[in-house]
């Protein structure tokens, strides 16, 4: 299961990108044209912002100095707005937690570098003070 399913709550616009293809449209048909007259045929599907969001870079500010990623925002800005979009629902943590630890791709997994390793583990401590029952350690293992 893809942890982009799993965040019924959160809203789909708050954690994606929209962008729109140019050029003609196929066999110079308009495409699907919803009632309102537009055209919907050269919309992508949205992908996870790589960008960090205002409500990523408010929720890191809110964090204690000890638990608070510095690295983590600047290379992998989608998985903070991630982590910012679950972080006051326990289960959909925990199932994005799970996805960012446990390796369901047979091995083709990486890792992350140790400097991301040490703030998710920071982090995921100070979520465990919060939330009893989020025991999550990201394993230092080295791509």
């Amino acid at each position: 299961m893809s942890f982009y399913r799993f965040g019924r709550r959160i809203s789909y616009n708050d954690l994606h990108e929209f962008t729109t293809t140019q050029g003609p449209s196929v066999s110079g048909t308009s495409g699907a044209v919803t009632q309102a007259g537009e055209d919907w045929s050269r919309r992508r599907r949205a992908n996870p912002s790589d960008k960090l969001l205002p409500a990523t870079s408010a929720w890191l500010a809110s964090l204690p100095s000890l638990a608070r990623p510095h690295v983590l925002p600047r290379q992998y800005a989608r998985i903070a707005n991630w982590l910012c979009a679950t972080w006051n629902d326990p289960a959909a943590f925990n199932r994005y937690a799970e996805e960012l630890v446990i390796d369901r791709r047979g091995g083709r997994r990486q890792g992350f570098p140790l400097p991301i390793v040490d703030e998710l583990n920071a982090l995921f401590d100070y979520y465990n003070r919060l939330h009893p029952g989020c025991h999550w350690q990201v394993s230092r293992k080295l791509g």
